[in-house]
């Protein structure tokens, strides 16, 4: 529907957010084996080999899925701010995040130079 409606100018970043939250979403809970040789899936049986720290090298599911989580809540965040209640308030703590990076690249540098 969207897709066809808009054509051209469907083409954005924040369209392309939501279709690799989606696609990886679904490889994430279906266990799609995209490249041919996933060796570990859910839950990373522990009966696999062991790196030298004793943890499975190749857990690839749940690092993928946390990070699916926070973007999905971040995305989610994104349409919120349309709301009139609740968006001020998001504008408000996008503006706190974006202090934030700044303030956390400054420091950074410091530690970085002096550390």
């Amino acid at each position: 529907g969207e897709m066809y409606r808009m054509r051209s100018s469907y083409i954005q970043l924040g369209n392309a957010v939501d279709w690799a939250i989606y696609s990886l979403t679904l490889i994430f809970v279906f266990e799609i084996n995209i490249l041919g040789y996933i060796p570990y899936g859910p839950g990373c049986n522990l009966d696999l080999p062991l790196d030298s720290n004793g943890n499975l090298e190749n857990c690839w599911m749940w690092p993928v899925g946390s990070a699916l989580i926070t973007s999905a809540w971040l995305n989610l965040l994104k349409y919120f701010t349309q709301l009139p209640f609740f968006g001020i308030f998001l504008i408000m703590f996008g503006n706190i995040l974006n202090t934030m990076k700044k303030l956390s690249l400054l420091i950074f540098i410091f530690i970085f130079a002096f550390g």
